[in-house]
């Protein structure tokens, strides 16, 4: 099953009205560069401040523009640190119910689990 995200018709289709938004923030995988953000070194991990303050608020506005698909979002995190930090955002800026919306977790988190995403 390996790319079955990737390569599946379904997930290339962009059918969903957010894939069509001008902004092209919304696409169904997204990398970004946060050039002005700093790396601070938390215990034996990474983590970036500006990267989580970014991805929150992108975050927001999409649930804000999208309500009926904001519950199916997945964040990778490259770091042990950056992912606490980001489930510490995300539960100061949306309560303990993001949890049930978003899934926050490592590269080797996700490794194993099919993540559906549109």
């Amino acid at each position: 099953m390996t790319n079955q995200c990737i390569n599946d018709p379904r997930s290339l289709s962009r059918d969903a009205p957010y894939h069509r938004d001008c902004s092209g923030n919304y696409c169904p995988v997204l990398f970004y560069d946060i050039h002005y953000g700093a790396e601070v070194h938390d215990q034996h991990s990474v983590k970036n401040m500006d990267e989580v303050k970014f991805i929150v608020g992108l975050y927001a506005s999409f649930s804000s523009k999208y309500p009926k698909y904001s519950a199916n979002v997945g964040i990778i995190a490259p770091y042990r640190a950056q992912r606490m930090a980001l489930v510490e955002a995300f539960r100061a800026r949306f309560g303990n119910g993001y949890q049930s919306k978003i899934e926050i977790s490592t590269v080797d988190g996700f490794q194993g689990i099919v993540f559906v995403f549109w």
